[in-house]
């Protein structure tokens, strides 16, 4: 393997990473803000 395919496979692999960091910071907000959400429901059913 010549330096420059080793540098493209990196590469790749960095925006792969980057991809997945990114997915599951988004799902942590999702899941926060759907906390969020639950408790406000639950506060306004109880009156």
């Amino acid at each position: 393997m010549r330096w420059y395919q080793l540098l493209r496979v990196a590469m790749i692999a960095e925006q792969e990473f980057s991809l997945f960091v990114g997915l599951n910071s988004a799902i942590l907000k999702a899941s926060c803000a759907i906390g969020l959400l639950d408790r406000y429901i639950r506060g306004r059913q109880l009156g």
